[in-house]
């Protein structure tokens, strides 16, 4: 009789198929907890560029309607009726693109899209960010926000 120590390739292989298959269960699992944290991050990043917006609208006192366009980390103010245009300072680095529109009365409506999802913002409501489907950011503004600009 033979004294051997180790494990047969049987144990070895059974091992090796019951971790490939918590893999298999585990992945996706994974896969969507990052996916969900990038989009709760993005929706959070346009609630943000929103305020921003509403911050340097009211501390700038105007009483006309202003449009903003947002870029990748850029902020930029624009007064139809004076062609004036002011880039904004805001902290963070979003990729996307976004625009927000602000009437005479203050209310905003920001969109905002970065190549997968897009989120629409508006003033008259706390925080509800509306994820809706879009291909690009005229599509993710909607015909009534796009006919603002």
């Amino acid at each position: 009789m033979r004294n051997e120590k180790g494990f047969s390739l049987v144990e070895l292989l059974a091992v090796i198929v019951i971790l490939a298959l918590l893999a298999v269960i585990v992945m996706p699992v994974i896969g969507n907890v990052i996916g969900d944290s990038k989009s709760s991050s993005f929706r959070e990043s346009a609630n943000g560029i929103k305020k921003a917006i509403e911050s340097d609208y009211t501390s700038q006192k105007f009483n006309t309607s202003l449009y903003y366009t947002y870029k990748d980390g850029y902020l930029t103010r624009h007064n139809p009726n004076t062609n004036e245009t002011k880039d904004i300072s805001i902290s963070g680095n979003q990729t996307g693109e976004g625009v927000g529109v602000i009437d005479s009365n203050g209310n905003i409506t920001f969109a905002m899209y970065n190549g997968k999802e897009c989120v629409r913002i508006a003033s008259d409501t706390e925080f509800v960010a509306k994820t809706v489907n879009a291909s690009n950011l005229k599509s993710c503004l909607g015909d009534d926000l796009y006919s603002k600009l």
